[in-house]
C-alpha cells in the first residue's frame, strides 16, 4: 500500500490523499484558517477507529457463525480543539 499526500494550493490547507487507486482530500474548518471543503485530519483517524471496530466486529461474528446483522459504528467529537471521541458500535 502506498499513501501520498499532497498540498493543493501554497495559500490554503487544502490537501489530498492517495491510497493506492483511491483518493480523498483533507483540509481545516474556516475556524481554523482553512476553506472547510473536506474532512479534518482528525475525522479520518475517528472514521478509521469507527471502521476498525465495525470490521473487528463483523469478522468476529463470522468466526463464530453467529448471524449476519448490520453493524453501525458512530463517533462524536467535541471540538477541533478538544478531541474527546466516543466511539460506540452496535449491532441490529
Amino acid at each position: 500500500m502506498t499513501i501520498t499526500v499532497n498540498t493543493e494550493s501554497s495559500e490554503g490547507f487544502r490537501h489530498s490523499i492517495q491510497i493506492d487507486d483511491h483518493q480523498l482530500f483533507a483540509d481545516l474548518p474556516k475556524t481554523l484558517g482553512g476553506e472547510g471543503s473536506a474532512p479534518e485530519p482528525h475525522d479520518f483517524f475517528d472514521a478509521a477507529l469507527g471502521a476498525c471496530k465495525a470490521l473487528t466486529l463483523k469478522l468476529y461474528a463470522q468466526k463464530k457463525r453467529f448471524r449476519s446483522r448490520a453493524s453501525r459504528s458512530r463517533s462524536s467529537t467535541t471540538t477541533a480543539r478538544s478531541r474527546k471521541a466516543n466511539t460506540r458500535c452496535t449491532s441490529s
